[in-house]
């Protein structure tokens, strides 16, 4: 009696843990919400998957894609709305992550994301568009370009990865993700466990400025779900090997490529990722925002969208590797 007791403790505590961590994402989410624009949700199939997108504004279309453990609202809480005054912008969660459907039989690397995509904007309509990639999704961005070529008008890459480094190689953990069940019951208990580790790594890709709260709670009421959770650790395992075999072909990207880094950046070294990167792509050009980290959308948005002018400028001049604008 007594072992069944504290069995049927152990069950009472579980569930109080999980109203608990219910009730904060609920909280989150209605405080997040509030400040959030007012923009209609949409949806489009692609390879099979519905993919949720938002879309504002007329003129050149430029695609902007977030990172890993993020969504859309990485963009509708920070540059989306002045974006979309000037520009056609479209705003997407990628495959299992906040809205959108994902393939949970298999991974989706870099590459197959770059197919999806590519056959979302096609049954959009969507012609030659910009694609703005920050962080996890330079990946994403550089296999569309060198796939896709004829059907881009450039990219611009936002603290964004681009070679396989330590900050790239995946905690022994995310392995657990290749394993069905095991990885709803890891994510389960992260939901739980997490947060606190989320809340540090949110800072540390702010630094040297502040995490915007609005901004923290609605990222955490978006990440504390077992899809997004699962397809954050599956795109993690398959960046390395992504990585490994697009990185040798960067130089075969021929269109207009503008690559913003913080020189304080903790999450993706611009010494590791952006600045050889600038190197292998001959044509293309660095931007350094001095004192900044890797959230670059929000704390110098400024710079963004001088950035994206730049690279829709005709034509954008070819500059000499290792040139950089300060």
């Amino acid at each position: 009696m007594h072992f069944f007791s504290n069995i049927m403790l152990i069950i009472v505590v579980i569930i109080l843990l999980m109203l608990n961590s219910a009730c904060l994402v609920m909280a989150k989410q209605t405080s997040a919400s509030s400040t959030m624009p007012v923009i209609k949700d949409q949806y489009v199939i692609a390879e099979g998957l519905k993919l949720h997108y938002v879309v504002s504004g007329v003129g050149q279309p430029v695609v902007l894609l977030h990172g890993n453990d993020g969504t859309l609202q990485d963009f509708t809480m920070s540059i989306f709305n002045n974006l979309s005054t000037k520009y056609q912008t479209i705003a997407f969660d990628r495959p299992g992550h906040g809205s959108s459907e994902t393939a949970w039989y298999k991974m989706l690397p870099p590459q197959k994301q770059a197919s999806i995509l590519h056959s979302a904007l096609n049954k959009l309509g969507i012609i030659h568009p910009l694609l703005v990639a920050h962080s996890w999704s330079g990946a994403l961005a550089l296999s569309y370009a060198l796939e896709f070529p004829q059907d881009l008008s450039g990219l611009v890459l936002l603290g964004s990865v681009a070679y396989q480094t330590e900050q790239t190689d995946p905690k022994l953990i995310y392995y657990v993700a290749e394993v069905p069940l095991i990885r709803s019951v890891a994510a389960f208990v992260f939901m739980i466990t997490g947060k606190s580790e989320i809340k540090r790594q949110l800072e540390v890709a702010f630094l040297p400025d502040s995490a915007p709260q609005p901004y923290v709670q609605s990222f955490l009421a978006s990440l504390f779900r077992l899809s997004q959770i699962k397809a954050a650790a599956c795109d993690v395992l398959t960046l390395n090997p992504a990585l490994k075999k697009i990185s040798s072909r960067y130089s075969n990207i021929h269109m207009p490529v503008v690559i913003v880094t913080g020189d304080n950046d903790k999450t993706l070294s611009p010494e590791k990722h952006s600045y050889p990167l600038h190197k292998a792509i001959a044509q293309s050009k660095l931007i350094v925002v001095r004192n900044a980290g890797h959230e670059l959308q929000f704390t110098h948005p400024d710079e963004v969208m001088s950035a994206i002018d730049l690279a829709l400028a005709p034509p954008l001049k070819a500059c000499i590797p290792g040139q950089v604008q300060q």
